[in-house]
This record gives structure tokens, sequence and C-alpha cells, in this order.
């Protein structure tokens, strides 16, 4: 797999809820999921720009 490098945004783990009806697992931290994601061997977490730079709409 070192030829490869794999990574996950942490909106991938989700409770499960969708247009048809609400959540179906129990929320998982954040935290957890990075130490999950380090488990599995994925090198990296996605994040969108809004997650990267807080307040990002107002900024022009």
């Amino acid at each position: 797999m070192s030829q490869f490098k794999f990574t996950a945004g942490p909106w991938n783990v989700h409770e499960g809820a969708d247009a048809f009806g609400p959540g179906v697992r129990p929320t998982i931290p954040f935290e957890e999921k990075v130490k999950k994601f380090a488990e599995i061997g994925l090198s990296g977490v996605q994040f969108h720009d809004d997650d990267a730079v807080p307040d990002m709409n107002n900024m022009t």
C-alpha cells in the first residue's frame, strides 16, 4: 500500500441520516474518527475549505 496514499473526510463517518430518514448510528467524536483513520492506514484527513478557514465568507 505504500505506493498509494488514501485519505477520508470526517463527514464520511456520520450518523447515517439522509433524505429518507433520521440517523441510525450514534455520533462518533472527531478525535475517534481520526484515531480510526490512522489505525486503518489512511495517510491524511480531508477538510472543506470553510473547516480550514472559519468565517471564510466574511473575508473578502
